[in-house]
């Protein structure tokens, strides 16, 4: 192969992600179809679906990508694999948005919402698995599929009962420790799980699907980063990107789940800074105080610092991705998120 990689046009790239994610949604809205002779049953299943239909899908052009840069054949032999990784992060995205309080305007009641994501986790695997049980190695592409659910599970761990207030005294070794294992589990295994898989599916040397699982785990890290750093973008700003929703911004400083901005805010950012930092930990942060902390933590070089870090890990994956061809779209995918439009938000903030 290629030994040397090179950004792709834009508009080929675009026209390549947006066919991708078509061919998936399409995938989605044919096995949840199983639920339309019951109304309330398929508004669960579809309330996020519905919500997705028009964004294109990282996780799903990750899948066509590492496919593609180690086969000729058609993609499509991979498009269930592609929906189902989708799938299973909307699934997910029930969950989470149950565990951190978020805001938006999803389907249902409480109890309506687990069942949805229960609901949509059982779809994604049934589209997977009817589309590899003839593979010859059927039981492991099975097995990693369910670990992705484990790792994010074990990531929770992590950011809802690790990463609390309390780790504020962590020293910053220890904490970007956990922190790291925390983007990794929640995000990473997701992307370097699926990424991995679709290059067995390819026939891929165990070299190369070794290479992708690590060019995935770092893009999850990436990706993770930088949606916690949308968190501090105001929700007027905002909208959607990297699968953030705009009506969860600050939801991380609201729930005390310890981010990389929180954490280097509190250990560099000025008074000012932790004064409002201190009001979140004892639950008398408002959204009037929000635009007051984020222009802090930028004068305080809080974002500049979270973008130096992200780019250490695009390095890493450097490593693994520059023997692919540079007719992939892998580097278009991640300068997708290293360049994502929170920073040019940001940074327009006066």
């Amino acid at each position: 192969m290629d030994t040397e990689y090179s950004i792709a046009d834009s508009k080929i790239y675009w026209t390549w992600r947006k066919e991708t994610s078509a061919i998936a949604m399409e995938l989605i809205e044919t096995a949840i179809q199983k639920y339309k002779g019951d109304s309330h049953l398929y508004a669960l299943v579809k309330s996020l679906v519905k919500r997705r239909k028009h964004r294109p899908s990282t996780r799903a052009a990750m899948v066509r990508c590492a496919f593609e840069s180690v086969s000729s054949a058609d993609w499509k032999k991979v498009a269930p694999l592609a929906a189902a990784s989708e799938l299973e992060m909307l699934s997910l995205y029930h969950l989470n948005h149950l565990l951190d309080h978020k805001g938006g305007e999803l389907y249902g009641s409480l109890d309506e919402k687990i069942v949805a994501a229960g609901l949509t986790r059982g779809v994604a695997t049934e589209l997977f698995v009817n589309s590899i049980k003839n593979h010859a190695e059927a039981g492991l592409l099975i097995y990693d599929f369910e670990r992705i659910d484990i790792a994010v599970h074990e990531g929770w761990y992590v950011d809802l009962l690790q990463l609390n207030w309390d780790a504020l005294s962590l020293s910053e070794n220890d904490f970007m420790t956990l922190y790291e294992k925390r983007c990794e589990l929640m995000n990473g295994e997701l992307f370097a799980i699926s990424s991995s898989m679709a290059t067995k599916i390819a026939g891929a040397s165990d070299e190369d699907q070794a290479d992708f699982r690590q060019i995935g785990k770092y893009y999850g890290i990436i990706n993770q980063m930088v949606n916690d750093i949308g968190d501090f973008v105001p929700p007027e700003q905002s909208g959607e990107t990297v699968g953030k929703l705009a009506d969860d911004a600050y939801s991380d400083l609201y729930n005390g789940r310890l981010t990389l901005p929180i954490f280097l805010a509190w250990n560099k950012g000025s008074r000012r800074t932790k004064e409002l930092i201190n009001k979140a930990q004892n639950n008398n942060f408002h959204l009037s105080d929000a635009m007051e902390l984020t222009k802090c933590m930028i004068k305080d070089g809080v974002f500049t610092d979270c973008r130096s870090v992200i780019s250490d890990y695009a390095k890493k994956a450097d490593l693994h991705k520059r023997k692919f061809s540079k007719e992939s779209f892998i580097e278009n995918i991640f300068l997708m998120a290293e360049g994502n439009r929170y920073f040019s938000i940001i940074e327009n903030i006066k």
